[in-house]
């Protein structure tokens, strides 16, 4: 990893000797192989202080010891794409080591992925532009693990998501229309995406409702079932098999 300083205080450069350097290079390389998501630990970064004012550079601010590393990383040989990293740590001079703060990766997928979400979530922003959107999704598969995206509604049709079905942080954008009759986005026209994984059924599988419901009396059972005040993961109830997904 080849890095270079951006310093502007006469403290941070003194600092920045060829031995101190070396230092940092091996200990951010260090940080690369162990933060995960990398195809390796070459390429170019930029070292910044946190602390960039000449008068907080004196013997008890520890702010100045606060440094930022930004750097992007190459992937495997033939791919012209860089992943990001980004990481924060504290030089300790009694010590004369780097202590990471935090780190973290941005890969190429994790771009792409969120390039589509902004992309996505500017069509959705009209009811005929959200039915586009759902039939992009239905045959796009997740920028990061290759999943194909699962279209998911809440029985009433007044929300809906396309999500990653491995990891959502992966791939998640949810709409919700005040007036769903008047959408075209509804749950019927896509049943197949709520088949109860265990038996198959699709006629038989409701809405779970979480939250605290004081007349379940207007609660439609063909539509929805309780789920309790805490919310949970499941969106789906088998009325047939008693199957949540």
């Amino acid at each position: 990893m080849e890095l270079r300083t951006e310093f502007v205080t006469r403290f941070h450069r003194s600092l920045a000797t060829p031995e101190w350097m070396t230092g940092l290079r091996r200990f951010t390389e260090e940080c690369l192989r162990n933060v995960g998501g990398l195809q390796g630990i070459e390429g170019t970064g930029t070292v910044t202080a946190k602390d960039n004012e000449e008068k907080n550079m004196g013997p008890y601010d520890s702010d100045k010891y606060e440094f930022r590393i930004h750097a992007l990383v190459n992937r495997t040989a033939g791919d012209s794409e860089v992943d990001n990293y980004e990481s924060a740590l504290v030089w300790e001079p009694k010590q004369n080591n780097f202590r990471l703060r935090w780190d973290r990766v941005t890969t190429a997928e994790h771009r792409r992925a969120r390039e589509l979400n902004d992309r996505l979530s500017e069509m959705a922003s009209t009811p005929q532009g959200a039915k586009t959107v759902v039939e992009v999704l239905r045959a796009t598969n997740c920028p990061i693990c290759g999943s194909r995206i699962r279209i998911e509604y809440y029985p009433e049709g007044q929300v809906w998501w396309g999500r990653c079905p491995s990891n959502r942080n992966h791939f998640e954008l949810e709409r919700w229309y005040q007036d769903w009759k008047d959408s075209p986005v509804s749950w019927e026209d896509h049943i197949v995406d709520r088949t109860c994984p265990s038996c198959g059924s699709a006629k038989a599988v409701v809405g779970i409702l979480y939250g605290l419901v004081r007349d379940t009396s207007k609660i439609d059972d063909a539509v929805w079932t309780l789920g309790g005040c805490m919310v949970g993961s499941d969106r789906w109830h088998c009325k047939a098999c008693s199957k949540r997904f």
